[in-house]
């Protein structure tokens, strides 16, 4: 039920793309997703933090999450798009960020330091406490040198996790994040994961 409730109260409604930017350039606006590049049974939502509410206790912790959230790289220019997915309750954003190379590498290397250090994120959603150990999130195709993926997880129920998957990417002067939050089957393939690498190939070929 926290899952859940996290999830509702971060989905909104409406579109999942954020309103454009006045000069966002063209390379990086073919990364960001749209309804028919996301699983079945996710539909669109408002854009907004993907871990808007979670408060973690650990400065690491707190502070991947920031990144995450886009702390650091608020006046660049940016689009998100965001969905959920009602049953079980899960959230995937988006959000890509015309960065420069010299912030998007910075962003990503504070964000590796942070991940290192958080190995368990304790953090407080609403009302509960959540403990969740990092565990591995595979990218394939991704260079690891460009790539951040982590996954913090614990089992929720019979065949479900608690799961907050995290992907961040650099190619050139692009950020792109792609996160996660929400109840997922045990063995399920991982939407942040596919959906980084949807984006990423879109990245190159643009």
């Amino acid at each position: 039920m926290l899952a859940v409730g996290l999830v509702l109260a971060a989905a909104g409604c409406g579109k999942g793309e954020a309103p454009d930017k006045a000069g966002f350039p063209s390379g990086p606006a073919a990364a960001v997703l749209s309804p028919k590049d996301v699983p079945a049974g996710y539909l669109s939502a408002q854009v907004q933090p993907a871990f808007h509410g979670v408060a973690p206790h650990d400065p690491h912790c707190r502070r991947l999450l920031e990144l995450a959230d886009g702390k650091g790289l608020r006046d660049v220019p940016m689009k998100g798009t965001a969905f959920y997915r009602v049953s079980p309750g899960a959230t995937l954003t988006q959000h890509v960020f015309a960065a420069g190379a010299v912030r998007a590498d910075k962003t990503l290397a504070a964000a590796r330091r942070a991940a290192a250090r958080c190995t368990v994120l304790r953090a407080r959603v609403g009302g509960a406490e959540l403990s969740l150990p990092q565990t591995p999130l595979r990218v394939p195709d991704l260079p690891e040198k460009d790539t951040l993926a982590v996954r913090f997880a614990e089992r929720s129920g019979t065949g479900h996790e608690l799961s907050y998957e995290l992907v961040m990417y650099r190619s050139g002067g692009t950020f792109l994040v792609v996160a996660q939050p929400g109840v997922v089957a045990e063995g399920e393939p991982s939407a942040a994961a596919a959906a980084a690498k949807l984006a990423a190939a879109r990245l190159l070929g643009a």
